[in-house]
């Protein structure tokens, strides 16, 4: 009877070469173990090919030769980072020797600046990042620093391939790497046109800030979207990937990541509500009402919302649980209120009548915005008796934002004027 190798186990066993049929290692050469195996036996002939022979160094150097050329190299360096700063030279030289014109000659700028003798200079004073001109060259400039990073992509790639790196789709993977690219910047440069877009809506036409700052997110979510769908179908057309087997999980996986997005999806969709119900929109004071939080709109995002106190503390509100909170907007509030509760001796009483009156007198000469036409409450009462002290309500409504240094003047005046009619009919309070 023949003995078996060493090693080797009975064929009904299984292996970890293959599922349910054993394979004996001694039917395998030393590159088939390698090759089967993951990490073993791969880290030494990875490091080897960067350490090349001179035949691959020519090689590299040949094939780098031959795609290669120094006037592209030079006309793209040039454009993409010497365009720009030498345009900038000449529009400062114009500035300095810009001589003054009057309103008969052509101007260059808007800016103005009357002369002696009744005529206009005009002078460029706008600066070069402002102009048009920037923007276009700018643009030219980024074109080709992008052109360069492919240029340089496909130097690597030669590189590589000289070294005997294994590259999938070697003819079309700098092609589609400069696809994708320019694609991102042309998202990018679409998403900046928008936003200047907008931003001159609201200078021309007052547009509410707050609408244009909903269609600002909602366009940048639209231009978010196009830019991944035309990404795939990118990778789609020139490499035949396919989300088939991405999306294409079982049951328990199904499973297992709708739990774990649960909260980031029913934060998302809050965050879709609050920017399409228009209740807050950045920069607006709020104040919540569970916690009593109050504090500005720092930044609406679609999954949380962050506010800043009055003591510049951040504090980040996921938004759902913003949505579950009644919110006060206090920018949207055009009256405020100010209410105050004074108390004094009993020895005081026979003064209340006429000091309840010259405190609404006082107040109406000094806050010219109190509302005295019905519409709102404006009070001064003596309202309670107390064990120890008498008490009077100040109760006045007007027409100013309970938010802002505005409102806090006119709380002040409010004060003062209490406290002056307090003093014009010699009394004292409550404890002093």
């Amino acid at each position: 009877m023949s003995q078996k190798p060493p090693g080797s186990t009975s064929s009904s066993g299984s292996s970890a070469f293959g599922a349910g049929t054993f394979y004996n290692v001694f039917d395998f050469s030393r590159e088939e173990l390698i090759e089967r195996s993951t990490i073993a036996g791969q880290i030494r002939p990875l490091l080897q090919k960067f350490f090349l022979t001179k035949d691959q160094v020519s090689a590299i150097v040949e094939g780098i030769k031959s795609v290669a050329q120094l006037s592209d190299v030079t006309l793209l360096v040039i454009v993409g980072w010497g365009l720009v700063p030498f345009m900038k030279l000449w529009y400062d030289k114009l500035v300095a020797d810009a001589t003054p014109r009057t309103t008969d000659s052509p101007s260059i700028s808007d800016d103005k600046a009357p002369n002696s003798d009744g005529t206009q200079e005009f002078r460029l004073t706008r600066p070069f990042e402002k102009t048009k001109l920037f923007h276009f060259f700018n643009t030219l400039s980024e074109l080709a620093k992008l052109g360069m990073l492919v240029y340089l992509a496909d130097l690597v790639k030669i590189f590589l391939l000289g070294a005997g790196f294994e590259i999938p789709k070697s003819n079309r993977l700098t092609h589609v790497f400069s696809y994708v690219i320019y694609t991102i910047w042309i998202f990018y440069r679409l998403s900046v046109v928008k936003g200047y877009v907008l931003s001159k809506m609201v200078k021309r036409s007052r547009a509410d800030p707050g609408r244009i700052q909903v269609i600002n997110r909602f366009a940048d979510a639209g231009l978010l979207v196009l830019a991944v769908f035309v990404l795939y179908e990118i990778l789609n057309l020139q490499m035949g990937l396919a989300l088939r087997g991405v999306v294409a999980v079982g049951s328990v996986w199904t499973l297992v990541v709708s739990l774990a997005i649960k909260d980031i999806a029913s934060n998302f969709f809050y965050g879709f509500l609050l920017a399409a119900s228009d209740r807050i929109y950045e920069g607006d004071s709020i104040q919540l009402s569970k916690s009593g939080f109050k504090g500005q709109v720092y930044r609406l995002g679609w999954l949380e919302t962050v506010l800043r106190g009055s003591d510049d503390i951040m504090v980040t509100v996921p938004n759902s649980e913003l949505l579950g909170n009644h919110i006060s907007n206090l920018s949207r509030i055009r009256i405020c209120q100010v209410y105050q509760t004074l108390r004094f001796p009993y020895s005081e009483v026979e003064k209340l009548p006429k000091l309840t009156h010259d405190i609404k007198c006082e107040i109406r000469s000094t806050c010219p915005s109190v509302i005295t036409d019905g519409s709102r409450p404006f009070r001064c009462f003596w309202t309670n008796f107390q064990p120890d002290h008498l008490e009077v309500v100040v109760d006045a409504h007007f027409r100013i934002k309970p938010v802002g240094d505005a409102y806090w003047d006119n709380r002040q005046r409010v004060l003062q004027a209490i406290d002056r009619a307090v003093k014009d009919n010699e009394m004292k309070y409550h404890g002093i």
